[in-house]
């Protein structure tokens, strides 16, 4: 009868969730932007319902607001052209908004469903050899409170590569790559 398999937390994709919340920030801005300029034109009371259809929910609007002010005949691209609308402004916020596939919560610039990005084991294999590892380094760091000095870098060629040197944190680590047997090898 097999342990019952309960993943562990081993590692962190930072640079993938900082870029991912520059992007969300990135298209709160542009959304901003582009409110503030057409606020100019139409009014701009539910931002959701801009959602998913930019251009043609402005265009809508706005076509609805001066229909009556125009020749029935008239397009909605001369109307643009008469109320001095910056057609390439429009255009440029609904490229860039549309090219960044980040569903965000328009009131607060919150990701909305942002995902998770822990590391996990993948196997009862691998949640023990992460746990001989960290208790490892942890016997390892104990010695420094008895003047044991120990340099990282003969812990690191000791362990072939199963321990590295986290110069962020500045301590020693479990190879994530390692454990998870996903290492490139040159």
């Amino acid at each position: 009868m097999s342990k019952k398999f309960n993943p562990i937390v081993i590692g962190y994709l930072t640079n993938e969730a900082k870029q991912y919340k520059d992007e969300a920030q990135r298209k709160y801005r542009l959304y901003n932007e582009f409110f503030a300029y057409v606020q100019k034109f139409i009014p701009v009371d539910d931002k959701e319902a801009f959602k998913g259809n930019l251009y043609s929910t402005f265009t809508d609007t706005f076509a609805l607001k001066f229909t009556n002010q125009f020749p029935p005949q008239l397009s909605v691209r001369k109307m643009f052209e008469l109320m001095e609308v910056d057609t390439a402004k429009i255009d440029f916020y609904v490229r860039e908004i549309d090219a960044i596939k980040i569903d965000i919560d328009l009131n607060t610039g919150e990701p909305i469903n942002e995902p998770d990005w822990n590391v996990y084991t993948q196997s009862n294999e691998q949640n023990k050899l992460f746990e001989y590892l960290t208790k490892t380094i942890d016997a390892i760091q104990l010695g420094n409170e008895f003047g044991i000095q120990v340099y990282p870098s003969n812990i690191c060629q000791a362990f072939s590569g199963w321990v590295a040197y986290d110069w962020e944190q500045n301590k020693l680590v479990p190879n994530v790559a390692r454990v998870l047997g996903n290492e490139r090898s040159f």
